[in-house]
């Protein structure tokens, strides 16, 4: 496995190269993805992805389930299964991953651009990774809060971070 991206006392983190072209038309919307190493988030597993998601129409793809009509981007964080083998960051969309369910996050906002998403995503990681930051499912309203710190939307409001 190539070396980290991003490392610090709590972890490691790895940029997830996107096939290109992508393998399914679904594929399109992933703007950034990250495998991250976290050190003591979770008593049994210690590996997550996290994505970012442009809810953007494809065609022929089917419409993104939107939490809130003004949603743009979804960040999603999952545990994967520690008792399978940990994907390769460059090779990770040709087996299939091995998540563990219920989805430890779902975050859905919008009033930025992809750039900045992609930036925000990238801080989030680099949090996780200095012990800042808990991508365990205990920690959803942190994400939510620094989400809409980012964004300038309001957490658990009608028009905000759902």
């Amino acid at each position: 496995m190539k070396s980290p991206d991003f490392f610090g006392k709590a972890g490691s983190a790895w940029r997830i190269k996107l096939p290109d072209p992508p393998i399914r038309p679904a594929h399109k919307a992933t703007l950034i993805e990250y495998l991250v190493a976290g050190i003591g988030y979770h008593p049994l597993w210690n590996h997550w992805y996290v994505s970012l998601i442009s809810l953007e129409e494809i065609p022929g793809v089917p419409s993104a389930k939107k939490y809130y009509p003004e949603a743009t981007y979804e960040i999603m964080v999952v545990a994967l299964n520690p008792d399978k083998p940990l994907p390769d960051p460059d090779r990770i969309h040709e087996k299939t991953s091995h998540i563990l369910r219920p989805i430890d996050g779902i975050y859905q906002f919008h009033g930025v651009t992809d750039d900045e998403a992609k930036e925000m995503v990238t801080d989030l990681v680099k949090e996780i990774v200095a012990g800042q930051l808990s991508p365990d499912s205990d920690f959803r309203e942190t994400w939510r809060l620094k989400i809409a710190k980012r964004t300038g939307l309001i957490s658990n409001r009608k028009r905000g971070i759902k």
